[in-house]
């Protein structure tokens, strides 16, 4: 029989399960607060990307239930809901259906898909640069000051009600 893989994050959680909660999840801090430790996810994505494992990973997490905080497969949440997408968009379900898909289904689609990071950080880009468009746009619609001839001017008058039926 073949040597079992073991995944570089399971090793590091039997050996140092804190600084496995570090790198992977969100932690606890002195007063109580839950925080993300930048650095340490930085390593944890670093031995993401170096797993044998993360396409199985990955491919289990979007399966099942995904929606955390956590570090899986060197992606966070935002970052696995846009891979979502675009695999749900190749098999034309919803993101939602995803979790009807068999898993060695989504598994192959990473597989074959050797392009999926690069992807998945275009998305983000893109998501983040459009967000921020809007928000300038709104933000100086919103400065924008009223001239006392737009206040004082006259309102179209406002049409009567009017009953149909609809049945």
């Amino acid at each position: 029989m073949g040597k079992q893989v073991v995944a570089p994050c399971v090793r590091l959680a039997q050996t140092n399960p804190r600084l496995a909660d570090r790198m992977f999840s969100t932690v606890e801090d002195e007063r109580g607060k839950y925080m993300v430790d930048a650095l340490a996810r930085a390593e944890g994505v670093k031995v993401c990307e170096s797993c044998p494992l993360i396409s199985a990973c990955l491919a289990s997490y979007l399966v099942d239930v995904w929606e955390d905080n956590n570090i899986i497969g060197g992606l966070n949440y935002v970052q696995r809901l846009h891979l979502a997408h675009a695999i749900a968009e190749d098999f034309h379900v919803s993101v939602r259906q995803l979790g009807s898909l068999p898993l060695s289904r989504v598994k192959a689609w990473l597989e074959t898909h050797p392009g999926w990071r690069e992807h998945v950080t275009k998305r983000v880009r893109t998501t983040w640069r459009e967000t921020k468009r809007l928000q300038r746009a709104i933000g100086t619609s919103k400065r924008k000051s009223v001239s006392e001839e737009d206040k004082t001017r006259a309102l179209p008058p406002v049409p009567t009600a009017v009953q149909l039926t609809l049945f």
